[in-house]
């Protein structure tokens, strides 16, 4: 009779301790997931962020061109005149002339 209260003792101890390891992995991986979950929207919140600021450039874009579409066809030339300059660009023929000194 003792041998089988020996083994009923033994296993009840393992089970106890078994148990507090579960809920101790339990722990860890709520732990975990909070953490991560943490991380993910920060990474989130960084990426609307960026496309807010994108949305708000693109808008601008927008509006201007909006403008160039409703001036009229002088206002038009002188803004596509304008463009044109910025990126270097000039009428067939024309001549350029650039001040080298400076001033």
């Amino acid at each position: 009779m003792e041998v089988v209260k020996r083994k009923r003792k033994i296993s009840e101890s393992f089970v106890n301790w078994s148990l507090r390891v579960l809920v101790l992995i339990f722990v860890f991986y709520i732990a975990f997931m909070l953490v991560n979950q943490y991380i993910q929207i920060n990474n989130k919140k960084r990426n609307l962020e960026n496309l807010n600021s994108q949305l708000e450039l693109q808008e601008k874009k927008n509006e201007e061109l909006k403008k160039i579409a409703q001036a009229s066809d002088e206002e038009n030339e002188e803004s596509f005149i304008r463009m044109a300059r910025e990126l270097n660009l000039s009428k067939p023929d024309e001549r350029i002339f650039v001040n080298i000194s400076g001033n």
